[in-house]
């Protein structure tokens, strides 16, 4: 189950929790005793082995079913959702060769779109937030506090606090630093 979780796992953080789990695990079957009665005396080492095996081959398969995408719906529903939605045959046709393909029909135009992982079909795939998202979906309670997140973010972001209106401070500075978050993000 493990190696299923992490193979249809786009995301890093499951990743990493399921390698501590998987440690854990391994170290729970490597502590019995060599000693200990059984029906496989000294079985500890066929354990192991066999729990590793196992976790190989569901990742093997999990990373199958996700690059094939065996989980994500056919083209004929992706399509007929999108007819559902309001768009004619030929239009959701077109729509779902595109998101499948990349390819644009001739004569029409695309602008910029931020996939995420979640559209490969894998499990847990969000995407990591970007800088808008991310300084949008906090509450500041402090001007330091935006400011640290600005600096975070890095790039034009970090020099927005330099750009803050002098003498301004606590509450004034706070409010201004939010209120050019927004209309940078508005803008983007």
């Amino acid at each position: 189950m493990l190696g299923l979780l992490v193979g249809l796992s786009a995301s890093e953080v499951v990743a990493g929790v399921v390698t501590e789990l998987v440690g854990l695990l391994g170290t729970l079957f490597g502590l019995r005793s060599e000693d200990a009665a059984g029906p496989l005396p000294g079985g500890n080492g066929a354990r192991v082995a066999g729990l590793a095996l196992a976790m190989v081959v569901a990742m093997l398969a999990a990373v199958f079913v996700r690059t094939h995408g065996w989980l994500e719906p056919s083209p004929a529903d992706a399509a007929a959702a999108w007819v559902e939605a309001g768009l004619s045959k030929e239009d959701a046709a077109r729509l779902v060769a595109f998101e499948r393909t990349g390819l644009l029909p001739e004569g029409r135009a695309v602008g910029t779109v931020n996939r995420t992982k979640a559209s490969t079909g894998a499990l847990f795939g969000a995407e990591s937030l970007g800088a808008c998202d991310a300084l949008q979906s906090r509450r500041y309670e402090t001007s330091a506090a935006i400011e640290g997140a600005l600096q975070f973010e890095g790039g034009d972001w970090a020099t927005l606090v330099s750009r803050a209106p002098a003498g301004t401070t606590g509450p004034e500075r706070l409010k201004w630093l939010q209120q050019q978050v927004d209309e940078t993000c508005r803008g983007q």
